[in-house]
């Protein structure tokens, strides 16, 4: 990574940050005492879930997820990882890979006026296995091709779609082998 792109990537979260701090504040003003605490422990569990995510270590598919939502227009991201603390720096690589060709597809069969909400979680589901879950909101707009294009990625276990309160969920669940 760059000096620059450092730099950026400093610039994003002190904004993200500012944000955080202004809707509070903006709350405080306000009286809502609720708003101000629901906005505190979204923040304090975004944190946390940052931490657990540093605590695999994986630096490139950290970077990834931190400035997802600065550089996909119109694709969000939330994530949350599920397992203990372990070294995952000989997969680091591969997964930024698996995540990065999930979401070209996906961004290729989306509608570039629309707004696609998703979750990613990182989970241990056997000793030997990572495994990364995605779930999308939002209208696509040939649920054929993507669903045949997702598919065809052979880390890919499972890909549905459904219909939910009039947009698409689209869930996606990709197997990494960790075993050394």
């Amino acid at each position: 990574m760059q000096v620059n792109e450092v730099i950026q990537l400093l610039r994003h979260k002190r904004h993200d940050w500012m944000n955080q701090l202004q809707l509070i504040q903006g709350y405080t003003t306000m009286g809502k005492t609720e708003k101000v605490h629901a906005t505190i422990q979204k923040t304090i569990e975004t944190s946390q879930e940052e931490q657990k995510l540093m605590n695999l270590n994986v630096p490139y598919l950290t970077l990834w997820l931190l400035s997802f939502n600065w550089s996909h227009e119109n694709h969000r991201l939330e994530f949350k990882i599920d397992m203990e603390s372990q070294d995952l720096s000989y997969k680091d690589l591969t997964l930024l890979a698996y995540c990065e060709e999930t979401i070209r597809i996906l961004e290729s069969q989306s509608d570039p006026e629309s707004l696609y909400e998703g979750t990613l979680v990182i989970y241990k589901q056997q000793p030997s296995n990572v495994e990364v879950s995605m779930v999308f909101s939002g209208n696509y707009a040939n649920t054929e091709n993507i669903i045949g294009e997702l598919e065809q990625l052979e880390f890919l276990t499972a890909a549905k779609l459904e219909d939910a309160d009039h947009q698409q969920q689209l869930s996606m669940k990709l197997n990494v082998e960790i075993k050394r």
